[in-house]
């Protein structure tokens, strides 16, 4: 009896125990175990188990791609992460985004999930007159024809930026920080239009909206600072330095349609000593440091507690007063995580947390111990799913030397620990690009070392991006170039 002998159910049950590699072998076999090989139903399954960051556009579940488009997606990943467990992996593909310019150093980049949409910043390009920033998306899904799809410029004093892609509209939202006077926020509507709409020039973009960050309702006489930015389902939260408060920074939560505002409960936020505030899925994510421990808390994000708070367009220092109710009702806490610092550390750092994806966050921490040159980091991972049976756990932590008389700079990190970072070592005042694989027993390595055989070197490296799921890393220089790196 042979296997296509069997009934089509059974094989399909076969199948299932089966990891992508030999499935996709099986399947050239023969038409029969081909034709129950290419079942939607069978990959829906298969690409749930294959344990490893995938390029499914963000917003669309993986029940509605076909076979082919998942098939394909699982084959890039498996090649990408041949690829990463190499002692040194091999650079597939460069490519010069901007080169030979007379415009000023790219100050901050990064990537929309896949890869193929990345923003530019550079910030305060006139600091002696008015502040002028210019922010730049770029449409890298053929890097044969790359071209703008948004050039802005920001007059007033650039503070951050954030942006999410939606799937439904085909366009991307984007909301700038900035200061003309007072903080502010201006929100884009970008469509990702064909490539023959931008053949000419780029469309002039102006705000959909724009939103000042108001005083806060407890600290009336210092102005709100715009710190860092996260954005998911439209809405925008904010982290706000308020130097002189009870706690230095506050968070500000913000719909990008609406305008609706409101300011998170102080007294959540007051147990951290430093704070870092992402989105995800309707959730405020607050990790940070409390009690010699990161703590990550998760909390609901009711809209319709976003919408009782009603502040008028504009209130003046002497009209806090009168907005001291103006507080978004999170309720109590969803879910937390904690892991606890090394004690044995004279100093850490909270260098880098990623952007979640649907099921992680990871955090890289630096480490610098007395009377030692080496130093530490810490890779922690937290499981998101948004439930309290994992109250107190679901957070996996690796600890990595680095070598003496070096530092971890620019460190980015994906949503499942996957990292790159710019390694700076002092005593010879070389750099190198150093990688962090957390499936591979080879975790730390070489990505790019410091004499490439390329156009450039770490040296110059001023700015980085990194996107995990396609393993593409992005490089700002400082005389003002930017190049995109393929290792797949």
């Amino acid at each position: 009896m042979h296997l296509t002998d069997l009934p089509e159910d059974l094989i399909l049950e076969v199948f299932l125990y089966l990891e992508v590699v030999n499935l996709l072998i099986v399947k050239q076999t023969c038409r029969v175990l081909h034709a129950i090989g290419s079942s939607d139903y069978l990959w829906h399954c298969v690409i749930r188990h294959i344990g490893l960051p995938l390029n499914i556009p963000s917003g669309v579940p993986h029940i509605t791609l076909s076979h082919e488009e998942l098939q394909k997606i699982a084959v890039k990943a498996i090649r990408l992460e041949a690829n990463w467990q190499k002692t040194t992996p091999v650079l597939k593909r460069t490519h010069a985004l901007v080169r030979d310019t007379n415009e000023p150093y790219v100050d901050e980049m990064q990537f929309l999930p896949g890869g193929e949409w990345l923003l530019t910043a550079q910030r305060n390009r006139q600091p002696q007159a008015r502040g002028s920033s210019r922010v730049v998306l770029w449409s890298l899904k053929d890097l044969s024809d790359v071209y703008r799809v948004a050039d802005i410029e920001v007059v007033g004093f650039y503070r951050d930026c954030t942006l999410e892609y939606q799937a439904r509209e085909e366009c991307v939202t984007l909301a700038v920080g900035f200061n003309d006077g007072m903080d502010k926020i201006d929100v884009y509507r970008i469509p990702l239009q064909n490539r023959a709409d931008f053949s000419f020039s780029v469309p002039t973009l102006l705000p959909t909206r724009t939103i000042p960050v108001l005083f806060h309702p407890r600290i009336a006489d210092v102005p709100p600072v715009i710190h860092q930015m996260a954005i998911s389902h439209g809405i925008v939260a904010i982290t706000v330095a308020i130097p002189g408060g009870e706690c230095p920074l506050q968070v500000y939560l913000t719909h990008a349609k609406s305008g609706m505002t409101g300011w998170v409960d102080p007294a959540l936020l007051e147990p951290f000593s430093s704070l870092w505030v992402r989105l995800c899925d309707d959730h405020l994510l607050l990790l940070g440091n409390m009690r010699s421990s990161l703590i990550l808390r998760i909390y609901r994000i009711s809209r319709a507690a976003l919408f009782k708070v009603q502040y008028s367009q504009w209130s003046a220092p002497q009209d806090a007063e009168l907005h001291r109710d103006h507080i978004v009702d999170l309720g109590s806490i969803v879910v937390e995580s904690m892991q606890p610092f090394r004690q044995d550390a004279e100093f850490y750092d909270i260098a880098r947390v990623s952007t979640p994806s649907s099921s992680y966050l990871s955090v890289v921490i630096c480490y610098a111990f007395h009377d030692s040159s080496a130093g530490v980091e810490q890779v922690t991972r937290f499981a998101l799913p948004f439930s309290s049976e994992i109250h107190g756990e679901a957070c996996t932590t690796r600890f990595f030397a680095l070598p003496p008389q070096v530092s971890a700079q620019l460190v980015q990190v994906g949503p499942t620990g996957r990292a790159v970072w710019l390694e700076h070592n002092w005593e010879t005042q070389t750099r190198r690009v150093m990688r962090y694989h957390p499936q591979s027993g080879n975790s730390v390595g070489l990505l790019l070392p410091s004499d490439p055989v390329l156009p450039f070197t770490p040296n110059l490296c001023h700015s980085l991006a990194f996107d995990e799921v396609t393993g593409r890393v992005c490089m700002g220089l400082f005389n003002g170039d930017v190049y995109i790196l393929d290792f797949v």
